[in-house]
C-alpha cells in the first residue's frame, strides 16, 4: 500500500513539472498575443476557450455537480482568477522581471499559509529550499535595482492568490472529483474575466487578431489553462502544496530555456546559476530528508 502512495506520489510530482515546462513555454505564447489582445482579455480568453473545451468533454460531469462542489470550485477560480488579475496589473506599473520574480515568492508564502490553516508545520528542509528557490528566481529575474512600488505589491498579492489556490487544491481534492472541480473553477475564471475584461478595456476588436495572436491565445486556452489546471489539480490530490509549490516554480528555468532557444535571448553565468539554484532547492525538498531523518516533505494521504 506504501508503494503504491509513493509511486502515486512520483507521477505526481512528474504531473506538476510538466505543468511548469508548459507554464514556461505560456511566457513565449503570451509575447506572441501582445500588441493584438490586450491583458485583461487575454485572461478572459484563456478560460472562455479552456471553459468551452471542458463543457463539450465532460458534458456528463456537469449533471453530477452538488451545492459543495459548486462553493468549492467558486472559492479555488476565485483564487485563481486574484493571482491571474493582480499579476497582469502589477505588470502594468513593474519590470517584468520584478514581476517574474514576486510571482514565485509562493515558494515561501505556501508553508507558512498552509501552516497556518492545516496546523501542519513546515520543516526545516521545505523552508530552506524554499529561501534557495527565491535566491534562483532573483538570479534570473531581478536586475540591477529592486524597489517596491505598487506594481510590486500588487503583484505580491496575486502570489498570495497562486498561494491559497496551492493550498485549497489540497484541501478540496481530498473529499471532490479534482475534473469537478477543475470545471467549476475554469468556468468562475471565465465569467469573472469576461465582465472584468469588458468593463476595462470595452468591447474586444475582433480584427486585431493576427495568425500568431491566434496560436497564442489557443495555446493559453487549452494547453497552458485547460491541461495544466487539471493536471495540477489531479497531481496535487497525492502531493503536499508546499512539495507542489517548488516544483511549479522551476517554470522559472524552462521559461528561460525557451526564452534562450525560441527568442535568441543571451544566456549568462548569472542564469546558469539561477537555475542551478532552483533546481537544488527542489532536490533539497524531494530527496535530502529522505537520506538523513524519516521524515518526509509528503504528507500521505488515503486513496
Amino acid at each position: 500500500m506504501n508503494l503504491n502512495i509513493k509511486n502515486k506520489e512520483l507521477f505526481s510530482n512528474i504531473g506538476l513539472v510538466l505543468v511548469a515546462i508548459i507554464w514556461g513555454f505560456a511566457f513565449i505564447a503570451i509575447k506572441f498575443t501582445v500588441g493584438s489582445i490586450p491583458p485583461f482579455y487575454t485572461i478572459a480568453f484563456r478560460f472562455i476557450i479552456a471553459s468551452i473545451a471542458l463543457v463539450v468533454i465532460f458534458f456528463n460531469k456537469l449533471k453530477q455537480i452538488k451545492k459543495e462542489d459548486l462553493i468549492c470550485g467558486m472559492v479555488l477560480g476565485l483564487f485563481a482568477y486574484i493571482g491571474y488579475l493582480a499579476q497582469n496589473i502589477g505588470l502594468e506599473y513593474t519590470t517584468a522581471s520584478n514581476s517574474s520574480f514576486l510571482s514565485v515568492t509562493d515558494v515561501v508564502m505556501v508553508p507558512f499559509l498552509y501552516w497556518a490553516i492545516s496546523k501542519n508545520r513546515p520543516d526545516i528542509y521545505q523552508i530552506s529550499a524554499g529561501i534557495i528557490v527565491m535566491i534562483g528566481v532573483g538570479f534570473l529575474s531581478l536586475k540591477e535595482n529592486f524597489t517596491m512600488g505598487f506594481g510590486d505589491l500588487i503583484t505580491l498579492l496575486g502570489a498570495f492568490g497562486f498561494s491559497m489556490h496551492m493550498i485549497y487544491i489540497d484541501r478540496y481534492t481530498e473529499k471532490i472529483d479534482p475534473m469537478i472541480l477543475v470545471i467549476v473553477q475554469i468556468l468562475t475564471c471565465a465569467v469573472l474575466g469576461g465582465i472584468t475584461a469588458f468593463l476595462m478595456e470595452g468591447a474586444y476588436d475582433f480584427s486585431r487578431l493576427t495568425k500568431l495572436s491566434v496560436f497564442g491565445i489557443l495555446f493559453l486556452g487549452f494547453i497552458s489553462t485547460l491541461i495544466t489546471l487539471s493536471l495540477q489539480n489531479i497531481c496535487q490530490k497525492y502531493t503536499k502544496p508546499v512539495n507542489a509549490s517548488l516544483i511549479l516554480s522551476s517554470q522559472t528555468i524552462f521559461a528561460t530555456l525557451f526564452a534562450i532557444t525560441i527568442l535568441k535571448e543571451t544566456l549568462t553565468i548569472k542564469m546558469v546559476v539561477g537555475c542551478l539554484l532552483i533546481f537544488i532547492g527542489i532536490i533539497l525538498c524531494q530527496v535530502k530528508p529522505n537520506l538523513f531523518s524519516h521524515k518526509s516533505c509528503h504528507i500521505d494521504k488515503e486513496v
